[in-house]
Parts: C-alpha cells; structure tokens; sequence
C-alpha cells in the first residue's frame, strides 16, 4: 500500500465519521432537550430510583422501608408535598402505625 492510498482510505474514514456524527446530531439534541425539560428534580427522582431499586436487588433492607425512604427524600427536597405522599400510602393507618413504630 502506498502513501497516497493510504492517505485516500484515511480521508474516506474521517468523511464517513462526519456523516455518522451528522446523523447522529438530531437524537442528541432530541435528548438534551429531554434533559433539559426534567430539571433538577427530575435527576434527584432518577438518582433515587436507582439506588432503591440497587438496594432492593441486593436484599439490604425491606421494600416497605426502600419506598417510605424515598417518599421521604422526595418530601425533603419539595419535589412533592406532605399530601402527595400520605396519598402514596393505600391507608393512612399504615403511615400512623409506620411513624409510631419510629418513635
């Protein structure tokens, strides 16, 4: 293979790279966009699943527990209020038995 050969294929792979990259330019801005729409409390709400989700595929601790904590976590950085998670609860006995054995 000689120089300039060699020099042809190199610019065909940079050309095709930039037409890959081209292609490609839509969907990232598509999903920027979407980044962009979620906002900070949209990172914290992924943030927290993941590691609930990491902590109830590893046994660590209870799923009752799991979800209370990041209902919790979800109140504490306002992301939804007290009357949204008491609603997250099938009955609010179940939340008053949950605190009183807290105490």
């Amino acid at each position: 293979m000689d120089a300039s050969h060699a020099t042809r294929v190199l610019f065909q792979a940079a050309a095709n790279a930039t037409k890959a990259a081209a292609a490609a330019a839509p969907a990232a801005a598509k999903a920027a966009a979407v980044s962009n729409k979620l906002g900070w409390q949209g990172g914290v709400v992924i943030g927290v699943l993941f590691v609930g989700i990491a902590i109830m595929v590893f046994d660590l601790v209870g799923p009752d527990l799991v979800f209370a904590a990041m209902s919790s976590i979800f109140v504490a950085a306002r992301i939804i209020d007290i009357k949204q998670f008491a609603a997250g609860f099938s009955n609010t006995g179940v939340l008053t038995v949950f605190f009183l054995c807290a105490l």
